[in-house]
């Protein structure tokens, strides 16, 4: 009946839930949860950022310190983290230290040179791959209340009508070296 009904509420219901924790900061620590803790297996893109990454969290060498110092760590416990390994991961990386050691060379800054990369991404999608960035339809945006348009939409837009054009010198040549398409406009593969 879409009405929120307490899992303590009913007999049925309170054995499946008697060992979980009732709010958000209880939870947290999924390796705490009795009966029910997990541990995670980080694996590609994100096992290389949490390894890698002194910014995102603990990084691999303090957390193997931890553990060798702590008694009662158990093996059980322990993340699985593992490098990228995956051909199209690598590529990506490839290019994006790429990109980024061109966008710090013409003295922007990292988040200037993200932007540029979302650009250049836009790029690829449209030109380079089947179908094309457009406009969400009307009904679609009046049911989920969306003032705006679609984002990548707009940026492909900016970029098309010189309005904010890519800042990457050389870019098509990177996107070309790594994606095998230079996302240019001549680039359209018509299929």
């Amino acid at each position: 009946d879409g009405v929120p009904t307490s899992v303590d509420e009913y007999a049925v219901t309170r054995p499946w839930f008697q060992h979980v924790p009732l709010t958000y900061g209880d939870i947290v620590d999924t390796t705490n949860l009795g009966v029910h803790s997990y541990r995670y297996n980080l694996t590609g893109l994100l096992g290389t950022l949490y390894s890698h990454c002194d910014h995102a969290g603990m990084n691999h060498t303090a957390n193997m310190e931890l553990q060798a110092n702590s008694e009662d760590y158990e093996d059980d416990d322990q993340h699985v983290v593992m490098d990228v390994t995956d051909v199209d991961s690598l590529t990506f990386l490839a290019w994006r230290y790429d990109v980024l050691v061109q966008a710090r060379a013409q003295g922007l800054d990292d988040a200037d040179a993200d932007d540029e990369m979302d650009k250049m991404v836009v790029m690829v999608y449209e030109h380079c791959l089947p179908g094309t960035h457009s406009e969400y339809p009307e009904d679609f945006k009046a049911m989920w209340k969306i003032q705006g348009g679609e984002p990548s939409k707009a940026m492909l837009d900016g970029v098309l009508s010189g309005a904010t054009p890519i800042r990457i010198q050389g870019w098509a040549g990177l996107n070309q070296r790594y994606f095998g398409c230079s996302g240019e406009v001549e680039a359209l593969v018509v299929s």
